[in-house]
């Protein structure tokens, strides 16, 4: 029984040593290191007489094992019937054994099928849950605010918006304009954004004792936010035609500034034409010259053509931007802008 097993071990080894010498050939002969022809077929014929040689061992040894076995499997006439009953028991048994097995296998397979299927739709839902989530759109906090529309003479007005914080993102802002409140087509664009937030413009072209409807917008990550609509209507221009000499009734100008001290200017303005209409004169003050938040009316009576204010509480050094402005028929009109600036 050694020397079968030590023989056997030895025929494998020899079977494996030729195998590797033939396939070490057939890469010398594939991989194409090899490049003279005689070289080529001497390493063929060595593949070939080394697999030869391996497949007649394997079939030398495998005939040899089976006389072996035949020899050791003889039955024995000695042998009882009990004792053959027996083996056929033992035989029978055995053959029936896998089958169990296999069943339970086979059982066990396919629960595991099942638990398989089940971990796949769990985690099925849970990809479509992610995606789901991934698709729901981001909440932004965009606004924009329409301000209250400054109206200069007839047919000019300043627009006025503000966006809700200092968006560094926004690229385009304007307003939206139209005679009709649902259908404004005119878009104004405005260069941009300043340091308090707001932006403003003025529209051109507007016709005369015209009801305009607007709104400011906002243009962020090419997506739209708009405030809310307001309305204004510009005046009518009365004038006085004398051959071809045209002159416009409701105006307003701006004077320049006297500074008096530090903290005290006197304001000068004069109206183009005084009339009963004049229900109130003034002016509008800020540091911001697209954010002029302080009115000053004038507290006399209206029988000049101009008019004076001297505005309270001013700082120090800062710089000022005022206008001028006039009220007819509950109308506003507005001189030019123009600044001064405090002594220390």
């Amino acid at each position: 029984m050694g020397n079968d097993l030590m023989i056997n071990i030895i025929g494998c080894i020899i079977i494996v040593v030729l195998l590797g010498l033939a396939v070490n050939s057939l890469h010398l002969i594939i991989s194409e290191k090899i490049i003279q022809k005689s070289d080529k077929i001497k390493h063929i014929i060595i593949a070939i007489l080394c697999i030869t040689m391996a497949t007649v061992l394997v079939v030398f040894g495998t005939n040899r094992n089976v006389q072996t076995n035949n020899a050791n499997n003889k039955p024995n006439d000695e042998v009882s019937s009990e004792s053959t009953r027996g083996v056929v028991d033992s035989i029978n048994t055995s053959l029936e054994q896998p089958v169990i097995d296999s069943t339970k296998n086979s059982r066990s397979q396919k629960v595991s099928e099942k638990s398989d299927s089940q971990k796949k739709l769990s985690i099925n839902k849970q990809d479509n849950l992610e995606k789901n989530t991934i698709k729901q759109a981001p909440i932004d906090n965009y606004s924009v605010t329409t301000g209250e529309a400054d109206i200069v003479n007839s047919s000019t007005v300043t627009l006025y918006g503000k966006t809700g914080g200092f968006y560094s993102n926004i690229e385009e802002c304007g307003f939206i304009l139209g005679k009709d409140k649902n259908k404004m087509e005119s878009l104004y664009t405005c260069g941009g954004v300043n340091s308090t937030n707001t932006f403003f413009i003025s529209p051109t072209n507007l016709q005369e004792s015209q009801t305009y409807y607007y709104k400011a917008y906002i243009k962020v990550n090419s997506k739209y936010y708009y405030g809310s609509v307001l309305s204004f209507s510009t005046s009518e221009n009365i004038s006085i035609n004398n051959s071809s000499t045209s002159i416009e009734v409701y105006s307003i100008t701006t004077g320049e500034a006297d500074i008096v001290n530090s903290s005290t200017v006197t304001l000068h303005g004069k109206i183009g034409q005084i009339n009963d209409n004049i229900e109130e004169c003034g002016f509008i003050l800020g540091k911001d010259k697209n954010k002029m938040e302080f009115f000053y009316t004038y507290d006399g009576i209206i029988s000049t053509d101009t008019f004076a204010i001297s505005p309270t509480n001013l700082q120090e050094s800062q710089i000022y931007f005022y206008k001028a402005y006039l009220k007819i028929n509950s109308n506003y009109y507005y001189g030019e802008i123009l600044s001064f600036c405090t002594n220390k």
